[in-house]
């Protein structure tokens, strides 16, 4: 069997994964979220500036000591405790969303 364009090969590593291949999905979710987290990083190592909610993050790291990973988490969680009232269902990747990126800038920071 002859093999496939490469243009194909990308496009299917781009497209959405069907529901029946999980930990695929989980994995391909924790290594964007870590991406994202990395970037953050960097941003903060560099004092380039960030995006609104890392300066929010950020605020809250020099009013109160601690680390900006944890703030993040911390922010993650409490938004996420807001969604109860309006009955609003949580998935996968939005819990890791919480808590992979804090941990990630956590673990890089200075």
């Amino acid at each position: 069997m002859p093999a496939a364009p490469a243009t194909t090969r990308w496009r299917s590593l781009l497209l959405p994964l069907p529901h029946d291949r999980l930990p695929e999905r989980v994995v391909r979710c924790l290594i964007g979220l870590s991406l994202f987290g990395f970037g953050i990083s960097c941003f903060l190592t560099a004092e380039l500036g960030v995006a609104p909610w890392d300066v929010f993050h950020q605020g809250l790291e020099r009013k109160t000591g601690i680390p900006i990973g944890i703030i993040i988490e911390i922010t993650g969680v409490f938004i996420l405790l807001l969604w109860i009232p309006l009955r609003e269902r949580v998935g996968l990747g939005t819990l890791l969303n919480a808590i992979q990126i804090g941990l990630v800038v956590f673990l890089i920071g200075d």
